[in-house]
């Protein structure tokens, strides 16, 4: 539960915020609501279950949501007179972007995929160039993103507990006879953890073959925004042992379009400094806001329906 002391604390956060009905019944699908001005923090309506449904109930019950909708579904259907080539070991066969957009995202085909791994895929031509299609190499991020977002609305599917997006750096440090750092980001925050996003396929080997990893949070904008006078430090500083990151029937580092790599964290498996003094609360009370500005809305007019989520 939140401490009254951090609610307090927490309460000036919101003086600068555009209204969160008003981001949720005015902003496109794709915008972000952000949580302070100098944008380090931000809210994204599919990253919570309740927005979730309240989107999906819009676009299936008022006028207004369906034209929003179909709006978002005009833009894909271009992609549909792109042609694609994807190649598996016996035969080529020609698709199109929007369909192999709209596959990729169905766990049938993602079955299929994880069954073979050697199906390739090329937007030039027949000839190729082709990229691994479990790559993501060759996804637009912004195109990846309408998909999801049309398959959240328009389809049964499990839903993501609340998370908030986030803009900070970090770095990870390995000790050994040489200090190896590497640059990461720290991109989304969530109840029991944090996600972290890097490029470098040596840091992948490194966390897999030491036996310590201490990671580096940089505070100095975020503290004084959120007003952390009591730290004297401007980083916050955690050591992970890496055997909590690949232990049979955990999973490892998740691959994403553009080579990234990401790598979830939990609060528990994090020594030295306690981030969940410092993130923890933030998602309480924003949580508490959003769920706040959904019960009015889901008051309303609009009728609510029944999605399982995950």
């Amino acid at each position: 539960m939140t401490t009254n002391a951090n609610l307090s604390r927490t309460d000036a956060f919101y003086h600068h915020l555009i209204d969160v009905t008003t981001y949720l019944r005015g902003a496109s699908f794709r915008d972000e609501l952000k949580l302070d001005q100098a944008g380090l923090l931000s809210f994204h309506w599919a990253d919570c279950q309740s927005t979730c449904l309240l989107e999906k109930s819009e676009v299936m019950y008022s006028p207004r949501g369906q034209a929003r909708l179909g709006w978002l579904m005009h833009g894909l259907e271009k992609l549909k007179q792109i042609p694609t080539w994807l190649r598996g070991p016996q035969n080529t066969m020609q698709s199109n972007l929007y369909d192999t957009y709209d596959n990729f995202l169905e766990m049938p085909f993602r079955n299929i995929l994880d069954a073979g791994k050697d199906l390739l895929i090329s937007t030039t031509g027949q000839a190729g160039p082709y990229l691994p299609l479990m790559s993501h190499r060759w996804q637009d991020r912004e195109i990846f993103r309408d998909f999801v977002i049309k398959k959240i609305l328009t389809k049964k599917m499990p839903l993501r507990h609340f998370r908030i997006r986030s803009k900070l750096e970090g770095m990870v440090y390995f000790q050994g006879e040489d200090m190896d750092a590497f640059p990461v980001k720290l991109v989304q925050i969530m109840p029991s953890g944090l996600l972290f996003q890097w490029s470098s396929p040596i840091l992948y080997t490194k966390l897999s073959e030491e036996k310590r990893a201490f990671f580096q949070i940089d505070l100095s904008k975020f503290s004084d925004v959120y007003d952390l006078s009591g730290r004297n430090s401007k980083s916050l500083n955690f050591r992970v042992d890496t055997y909590n990151f690949f232990k049979p029937g955990l999973p490892g580092p998740q691959s994403g379009a553009g080579n990234e790599v990401f790598l979830f964290v939990k609060f528990q498996d994090m020594r030295l400094e306690s981030a969940s003094e410092i993130f923890r609360p933030l998602v309480e009370a924003h949580y508490c806001e959003i769920r706040k500005a959904c019960s009015k809305l889901m008051a309303g007019p609009v009728q609510i329906i029944e999605v399982a989520a995950a």
